[in-house]
């Protein structure tokens, strides 16, 4: 006579399903504890990546009537601020609405770098200091007397 020998416990395979199950609810719980604790360090990197982004289309591919100088300008004192001061949740979420339109597009245009450039100066007033005149008077004329 053969016994049957009963098996106890779980099965290699719903064992070895239950441990790899269990190691992605452990990297979850801690992606989320990272994200949740890091989370004004990554908004930080992505409003920076965003206007290096809208920054660098604007240089290639300038749109009429923007001053790439002026823009790229106001874009780096913008990136550097926002990565030295406190952050405010609501200044953020208010840029980012306001950007959502034009950050994901191949070309920008005049309407949308204006956009941005506003954007900017609402998050950091001060910003505005950088505006250049849109016409720079030329001193070195000399006045025509002849006339």
């Amino acid at each position: 006579m053969t016994e049957e020998v009963k098996k106890k416990g779980l099965s290699k395979g719903c064992l070895i399903g239950l441990i790899v199950l269990g190691a992605i609810i452990v990297l979850v719980i801690v992606i989320s504890i990272t994200i949740y604790t890091k989370r004004e360090d990554l908004a930080k990197f992505g409003a920076t990546t965003i206007v290096n982004k809208v920054k660098d289309t604007i240089v290639k591919d300038p749109p009429k009537g923007i001053d790439t100088v002026r823009f790229n300008a106001v874009a780096d004192s913008f990136i550097q601020k926002i990565n030295h001061a406190p952050f405010d949740k609501k200044k953020y979420t208010t840029f980012f609405k306001k950007i959502q339109s034009i950050s994901g597009d191949k070309k920008i245009d005049s309407t949308g770098a204006i956009l941005m450039i506003q954007a900017m100066y609402d998050y950091f007033p001060d910003l505005k200091k950088l505006s250049l005149p849109e016409k720079i008077s030329d001193s070195t004329k000399i006045p025509d007397t002849l006339k």
